[in-house]
């Protein structure tokens, strides 16, 4: 069996408590399904948008319902965090991500344009995988041409 990175892995060192989370109600679309991993397994895809972040693995699990019905239980219900999205994207903690410098818009607007760019990227790990041969490629060709 292939490993995989847990999200206890991507997400190892960092606070529980993040600043950098989108703050809004669900929709019945986001609360039709399971929006939380556990621990141990890999997170749901990221996509490109706050309010649809995935849950954060820590405190209980949701509740089944109905078939298309879900519930949040316990104490601790949040989404990802942009760090935390850009973790399990493989992004450096030292990156930045723009929130579109408007000082006009809500916290929760700024905050969807760092979502947007974390889920609209291929992992920064994923694109070095692919390109790392290209470029070994180009560099023994080139190296063959003299």
């Amino acid at each position: 069996m292939d490993s995989f990175v847990t999200l206890e892995d991507a997400l190892e060192g960092l606070p529980l408590e993040a600043d950098d989370v989108f703050d809004s109600d669900y929709s019945s679309m986001y609360m039709s399904r399971n929006r939380k991993k556990t621990w141990q397994d890999q997170s749901f895809t990221i996509q490109a948008s706050g309010r649809q972040a995935p849950q954060h693995p820590y405190g209980q699990p949701m509740i089944k319902l109905d078939k298309d019905k879900w519930k949040f239980q316990g104490d601790f219900n949040r989404r990802l965090s942009v760090r935390e999205c850009a973790r399990i994207q493989t992004f450096p903690d030292w990156f930045e991500f723009s929130d579109g410098d408007k000082k006009q818009v809500t916290k929760n607007h700024r905050l969807n344009e760092q979502y947007k760019q974390i889920g609209n990227a291929v992992p920064v790990l994923l694109a070095e995988k692919i390109s790392r041969p290209i470029i070994d490629f180009l560099l023994i060709y080139k190296h063959l041409k003299k």
